[in-house]
């Protein structure tokens, strides 16, 4: 389908985009970046449902732009590890492995997500 390979293309080079104008290369800031962008797509929907959480999300994607859904964003860095550096990162701790990324706390909204 020629719609889904131009919208495929366009995702891909607006992706390439805000990853490569990242202030800092890494697996954790990538994800961060990712993030970010998703918090300021859909904050006008975001709004809209935390005011008024009875109604239907709003069908106008100029002004509301962004799908209400959920989104998982990982990002790994590919090569070779030292031993040393494979034993200092080989924890269950987040906040220790990706340093960059905020740790959520039960009952966090996306507003308190958006302040730095």
């Amino acid at each position: 389908d020629q719609c889904l390979t131009l919208k495929t293309k366009w995702a891909t080079k607006y992706l390439a985009e805000l990853i490569n104008n990242s202030p800092e290369h890494s697996p954790s800031q990538f994800t961060q970046t990712l993030i970010d962008h998703c918090l300021k797509l859909t904050r006008p929907s975001r709004e809209f449902m935390e005011l008024n959480p009875d109604k239907d999300e709003p069908r106008d994607y100029k002004k509301f732009p962004g799908k209400m859904d959920h989104a998982t964003c990982i990002s790994i860095r590919v090569g070779t590890m030292s031993k040393d550096k494979l034993i200092k990162t080989n924890s269950l701790d987040s906040a220790k492995m990706m340093p960059g990324i905020k740790k959520l706390n039960p009952g966090t909204t996306f507003s308190d997500l958006e302040q730095k």
